[in-house]
């Protein structure tokens, strides 16, 4: 199936600071690819810092990344003023986390199943 959005090695580094000295820039996301056809329902999942709202802020166009693609229906994809992405935003939607309903790993199957 085709892809309609799509993301190759995407790579992106934050800048290392620390009060008034500067450090090697941190990489928050090194080599990314993913496709994703009509239809797709995408979940993202993974631990704190593994950079899954960086992945989501290139995704939207709302950062640009140090390197890679982003595509939509083979139309790149590149950070812009509001009115020139306009198009692309209709058309792209994320649910943002909702940490209430989050699984907490501390709990096990039985005490997450009877939780309200």
């Amino acid at each position: 199936m085709k892809a309609v959005l799509s993301a190759g090695n995407l790579g992106l580094s934050y800048p290392g600071r620390r009060l008034l000295k500067q450090r090697p820039a941190r990489p928050a996301l090194q080599d990314v690819s993913l496709r994703i056809a009509t239809g797709d329902s995408v979940g993202l999942v993974g631990g704190s810092g593994a950079g899954k709202s960086t992945l989501l802020r290139i995704l939207l166009a709302l950062e640009k990344p140090d390197a890679g693609t982003v595509t939509f229906n083979d139309t790149p994809v590149v950070p812009g003023p509001a009115s020139s992405l306009r198009w692309y935003r209709r058309a792209v939607q994320y649910i943002p986390q909702n940490p209430a309903a989050s699984l907490d790993p501390g709990m096990n199957v039985e005490r997450l199943l009877l939780e309200p």
